[in-house]
């Protein structure tokens, strides 16, 4: 039974559950070389400084329950040491995620003094240590299926590193202030842990709301910049497309007359030639679109003449009545990201793969977008949405989200799929509520 509580009182110490809280959090981090060899000295000095020789060494605990804020803030240090040392994060990064656990271990401390006082004195020493480690536990949990899948939510406060260290310092000062103050001071001190606990929960979820915050803000004016460049490469796309169609249709009929004239004249083989080539560079013009929609025939033509430089197949089949209903520079601005994304693709691989087909398909009352394209590696789909393969993933992605904007200001749907070597967007547009209304 003592070799069982000693092994409980490992288990339950401060320094123990902040190591774990700390890896649990960065189990989906990329790991540095030698992880399990880096692992070896992190075990050994969590061990050790969970025995009674350093706690008595450095006062741990006390007298009459005060807190000795130094030997926890050596521990929360060294904590913050070990991720850093074993994962492939800034320093500021460990700092920032290594004050969140501190947050987590302080309410698991709290837990625990509020279940003292349900008066659980008679489970005995090892039962207590034994349901205050299942406390431990269970918070471990949520940290994995809770917080360590939505780490990534924090991309964009950690941009801010001035902010980020701010909210470090208020989490763990945070910690202290509440450790020190009203601390085993009778029942005012002992209703507070409950309150503590919902602080913790608090100051944990505070970054996560602050960087959605910012996301939010981030996105909504890259996207409000995104329709402005929009609008300006549209005008300029026709414009441009105006001019080729214009001068195409000009040399087409003196081609006509080159070729007349060189029937009769000597060296007629060499000029037709020449002639035919003229001609095959002019047939430029019989890429131009003609779906009926202006906005549609302007992004397909320039689509086109680009996938066609790029040795790409570009395939499409659209009835430019049926999306009618969108806005020109929204539908611009949706298929030129989509068509974009497609073409970066499929540039860079073997050429007989180089395909891409867009196609519109009206029925009844439903309008249905879908682009297809070869994928090599398919991108990992996480919350329905493509994970970007670029590092600086924070401002990657604008291009999808865009398009999401978009196809939800018209009441639709967006749906990705990469299977087969195969990646696939679909957009769908219901117009029955719109039908049923009128």
């Amino acid at each position: 039974m003592e070799i069982l509580q000693k092994i409980l009182g490992y288990a339950n110490s401060y320094i123990i559950t902040l190591l774990v809280f700390g890896f649990i959090l960065c189990c989906r981090q990329k790991r540095r070389r030698l992880f399990w060899l880096r692992l070896i000295p992190v075990v050994a000095v969590g061990i050790f400084m969970s025995t009674d020789f350093y706690r008595n060494a450095l006062s741990m605990g006390g007298s009459n329950g005060t807190i000795v804020t130094m030997p926890y803030l050596i521990g929360w240090a060294v904590a913050v040491l070990a991720i850093w040392l074993c994962f492939r994060i800034s320093f500021l990064h460990a700092v920032f995620y290594q004050s969140l656990t501190y947050v987590l271990e302080h309410m698991v401390f709290n837990l625990q003094f509020a279940l003292s006082l349900t008066g659980t004195e008679w489970l005995g020493p090892t039962a207590s240590s034994a349901v205050v480690l299942a406390i431990r536990v269970a918070v471990g949990v949520a940290i994995y299926f809770i917080l360590t899948k939505r780490l990534h939510k924090l991309d964009y406060l950690l941009e801010y590193k001035a902010v980020t260290a701010l909210l470090a310092v208020i989490n763990v000062g945070f910690t202290i202030l509440l450790n020190n103050w009203f601390y085993n001071n009778g029942w005012f001190s002992e209703a507070l842990h409950i309150v503590r606990v919902l602080l913790c929960i608090l100051f944990v979820a505070l970054p996560f709301l602050l960087s959605d915050v910012l996301r939010s803000k981030t996105e909504k004016q890259k996207l409000e910049q995104m329709l402005v460049d929009g609008e300006k490469q549209r005008r300029l796309s026709e414009e441009n497309i105006e001019a080729i169609n214009r001068k195409c249709h000009d040399l087409k009929y003196q081609v006509a007359v080159l070729r007349r004239l060189a029937e009769g004249g000597n060296n007629t083989a060499a000029y037709s030639k020449a002639v035919d080539a003229l001609e095959k560079d002019v047939m430029i013009y019989d890429a131009i679109a003609k779906t009926g929609y202006g906005g549609i025939d302007i992004l397909l033509t320039e689509k086109s003449l680009l996938c066609e430089k790029r040795d790409i197949v570009f395939t499409y089949m659209i009835d430019g009545e049926k999306l009618k209903f969108m806005d020109e520079v929204d539908l611009y601005i949706l298929l030129g990201n989509a068509l974009d994304n497609a073409i970066e693709a499929v540039t860079d691989i073997e050429k007989e793969h180089r395909i891409i087909a867009l196609s519109v398909v009206s029925r009844s009352n439903m309008t249905m977008i879908s682009l297809e394209n070869y994928c090599k590696t398919p991108p990992q789909i996480v919350d329905g949405l493509p994970k970007t393969t670029k590092k600086d993933s924070a401002n990657h992605g604008f291009g999808i989200k865009s398009i999401i904007s978009i196809t939800e200001k018209y009441g639709g749907t967006v749906q990705f799929s990469a299977e087969n070597e195969k990646f696939v967007l679909n957009i769908l547009f219901s117009f029955i509520q719109d039908t049923q209304s009128l």
